[in-house]
């Protein structure tokens, strides 16, 4: 229905240590195997600092279910190059919330 482009992230609560789950936006698709996601609340969200607490997690997204999945934060740059091909392929939902990303990820 979207394309690829919504996923469902499950992760471990860092306080908690109990499943937590996220519907989230994939901005980027590099690979078959690798996706991009941002956070439009930058480290603050909760799914975030969970991942940076315990970076494995399962993702679910278009026809492939929980599949196991190491996270990472990007760097600067990587960010930059991200935010740059979002821009320009998706302009109508980067003018809605482009601002907000970007005042979230500096």
């Amino acid at each position: 229905m979207f394309g690829g482009r919504l996923l469902l992230l499950e992760h471990t609560g860092r306080r908690s240590d109990r499943s937590r789950y996220a519907v989230l936006e994939a901005v980027s698709r590099p690979s078959r195997d690798r996706v991009v996601i941002a956070s439009g609340f930058g480290a603050q969200a909760r799914w975030f600092r969970n991942l940076v607490a315990d970076p494995h997690c399962h993702v679910s997204i278009s026809t492939h279910f929980e599949v196991p999945a190491p996270a990472r934060v990007l760097s600067p740059e990587e960010t930059a190059v991200v935010l740059d091909d979002y821009r320009r392929i998706h302009p109508g939902a980067y003018r809605k919330l482009g601002r907000i990303v970007e005042e979230a990820t500096a």
